[in-house]
């Protein structure tokens, strides 16, 4: 873990790049709110470990509404934000059915299957993947890459790759339902559904 905080610092420039750099540290400290609100979000799923990612993101969001309105009232109230107008919503649609769609909902429901799928540890190792991509699209929208990014990048890769090489289980290990154990970050064959239909008797009444 401590490889991939390096890479993502070396990555987003947190260091600076000498003393004509434009200071940043404003962004940084958003990101870095943002990164811990993640974290927080990616281990809820241990305590909600009982519901599948679409039931987990759906109580989410609506758990989410009460603090965004009060938000927007706030930053409205002492004139941070202002009531768009209806010119404004109009040319902003494109950008609000985007965050909404696929940034909101989509890409939510996808990394909670992903908690699912690796375990909340595991995906909250990814989130340092995040500058990374910023930096692959910037690249790909013609921003040139350094050489100190690309370091950052090797090794944010390499702790991921030796995360989940340590994460995987033993050779010759047992596996199956009898070597699950209890469900894994909240989610996993011990937990929710799964388990009380492995719990029930049979529906048909035929003696095993």
């Amino acid at each position: 873990m401590g490889l991939a905080l390096a890479g993502v610092v070396v990555v987003s420039g947190v260091l600076g790049h000498g003393a004509a750099a434009v200071s940043t540290w404003q962004g940084d400290a958003i990101a870095l709110v943002g990164t811990l609100g993640w974290i927080g979000y990616t281990r809820g799923a241990v305590r909600f470990g009982a519901l599948d990612p679409v039931e987990y993101s759906a109580l989410t969001v609506i758990a989410s509404w009460p603090v965004l309105l009060a938000v927007t009232a706030a930053a409205s109230a002492l004139g941070i934000a202002h009531r768009p107008g209806a010119a404004a919503l109009l040319d902003a649609w494109p950008a609000l059915l985007y965050v909404g769609v696929v940034s909101s909902s989509v890409a939510v429901l996808a990394f909670n299957v992903g908690v699912r799928a690796l375990g909340a540890l595991t995906a909250t190792a990814f989130l340092n993947f995040v500058p990374v991509s910023a930096l692959l699209l910037s690249a790909l929208l013609g921003k040139p890459v350094t050489a100190a990014e690309l370091i950052g990048t090797a090794m944010v890769v390499a702790a991921l790759l030796i995360h989940t090489r340590l994460s995987r289980p033993a050779a010759g290990a047992p596996v199956g339902p009898a070597a699950a154990g209890p469900a894994r970050n909240g989610y996993g064959p011990g937990s929710g559904v799964a388990a009380a239909v492995r719990r029930a008797p049979s529906s048909c009444g035929v003696a095993s």
